[in-house]
């Protein structure tokens, strides 16, 4: 059953937005205390394994930095409309964006993107797109090709993947965007040889640092590493 407006997490704002193809998307918001208030606003891409509520962390991370942050759950996570794709992952992605930017009223430069697990590559591209003052990437990936050629049975298959989630393409195209790679050298969904060609591909002329957290896995990376991850978005501000 999903949430209703009286069981929101305290401080959560809700509030859903329609897309361009009739899609429902819901929206959180969640505002630092206004003496903490800093002025950027950050936006979480969340992973596939779960929705808006099991990503709540991150935003209580944000609130912590001083600064107000934005998730949502793509079509057919949670209480949003539709079915997950990949195409309809970037339109959501797109609405988001331009609803956040419009109510906030605040330039590119004033946002931090941050991407977990599979939303790495929807947060990339966006930053490929709009060149945000900071990407954070949470446990990336390469692309779904590469992910499926860890598997050894899979490999011959690999080349029919339906869906592509190119992040090594989108970071290429990344100018200027500052980006943070946080990973775990125990992650056994993508090792660590993901984020590093991701740090080898970017050829922006902004600063990337490379975070790996010892002993971290793929879905307890952000709570080992946030405290050192702090720090460096700390320093970026």
């Amino acid at each position: 059953m999903g949430l209703t407006k009286l069981e929101l997490p305290k401080g959560i704002e809700s509030k859903f937005i329609q897309t361009s193809d009739g899609k429902t998307l819901e929206v959180w918001k969640l505002d630092p205390t206004p003496e903490e208030k800093k002025p950027y606003i950050g936006i979480i891409f969340h992973g596939n394994g779960g929705s808006l509520e099991d990503f709540l962390l991150t935003q209580l991370w944000f609130q912590e930095l001083g600064i107000t942050s934005y998730g949502f759950d793509y079509r057919g996570y949670g209480r949003s409309s539709g079915w997950p794709s990949e195409n309809g992952i970037e339109i959501d992605s797109d609405e988001v964006w331009k609803f956040i930017l419009n109510e906030e009223q605040v330039n590119p430069n004033q946002v931090l993107v941050c991407g977990v697990s599979l939303g790495t590559c929807p947060a990339t591209r966006i930053a490929s797109l709009h060149e945000p003052h900071l990407l954070i990437l949470v446990a990336s990936f390469t692309n779904v090709k590469d992910k499926i050629r860890d598997t050894l049975f899979l490999k011959p298959i690999s080349k029919f993947a339906w869906y592509l989630f190119p992040t090594d393409k989108y970071i290429q195209a990344i100018r200027k965007t500052n980006v943070i790679l946080l990973q775990g050298d125990k992650d056994n969904i993508f090792p660590l040889k993901h984020s590093k060609k991701l740090f080898e591909l970017y050829k922006g002329s902004g600063d990337i640092s490379y975070l790996t957290i010892p002993k971290a896995g793929h879905n307890n990376v952000f709570f080992l590493g946030w405290r050192i991850l702090s720090e460096k978005v700390l320093e970026q501000l």
